[in-house]
């Protein structure tokens, strides 16, 4: 198989979709801040920054299989919660390195060649106009694998209609069960509850696009909630 990447398929994807980074909108906050000039509430710009890629044992076991998941860790966040695991990552930019939407389809290619059970996207809202073109340019090149958008659940709904055809199953997290908990202050202020219960349930209405998802764990789901919620009492 010719691995040159087709720079031409979905190349119009992000053209046409990068102009909502000028006046952000990618998340429920809105910030309304041009991206490509400066970060947003994310800490980052428009460009996908990436601080890992590699294949991760460390997911759920119908996740990571005995291959591994091959998992990109973004850098940013439109969540800030005070109890991040990962704020080396998610709040700083220091880790990370710029991908291109060509780099990122070379990416999840090299890691299907190493044996990975799937493309797991770790907080990837802030990129999506980009990772709906690296996964077209990836499929050309070859990739056959479940895509895995892994998420903090705070998404708009409208985002995620965008990414049927693009991601096959959907990881978002439910951490809090009430928006007006004192768990919700620790994520800075925001309401998480409701835009994670309708965001879920679009994810819920998307299809899985790949033909051999059957084959690869995940059987007939193209959804699955991790509740890692937490109590007023925290």
């Amino acid at each position: 198989m010719d691995n040159k990447i087709n720079t031409s398929v979905g190349t119009e994807s992000v053209r046409d979709k990068y102009d909502i980074c000028r006046h952000c909108e990618l998340c429920p906050r809105r910030c309304n801040v041009d991206r490509t000039k400066e970060v947003g509430y994310c800490r980052v710009g428009a460009e996908p920054l990436a601080a890992r890629a590699a294949l991760h044992m460390w997911e759920e076991p119908c996740v990571s299989g005995s291959e591994g998941s091959g998992t990109i860790f973004f850098c940013g966040c439109t969540l800030g919660c005070v109890y991040c695991q990962n704020s080396d990552i998610s709040r700083t930019r220091v880790s990370g390195r710029v991908v291109t939407a060509e780099r990122l389809a070379q990416i999840f290619v090299d890691l299907q060649s190493q044996g990975a059970n799937n493309i797991n996207l770790v907080t990837p809202t802030m990129f999506q106009p980009h990772i709906i073109t690296a996964v077209s340019i990836a499929r050309s090149l070859g990739l056959a694998l479940p895509v895995l958008y892994n998420t903090s659940g705070y998404e708009l709904p409208e985002r995620i209609s965008e990414l049927v055809g693009t991601v096959d199953v959907w990881l978002p997290d439910f951490k809090y069960l009430s928006s007006r908990s004192l768990s919700a202050q620790l994520t800075s202020g925001c309401p998480t509850s409701n835009i994670c219960r309708t965001s879920s349930r679009s994810a819920t209405r998307s299809p899985p696009t790949t033909p051999n998802m059957r084959a690869r764990r995940f059987r007939k789901w193209s959804s699955f909630v991790r509740r890692r919620a937490m109590t007023s009492a925290v």
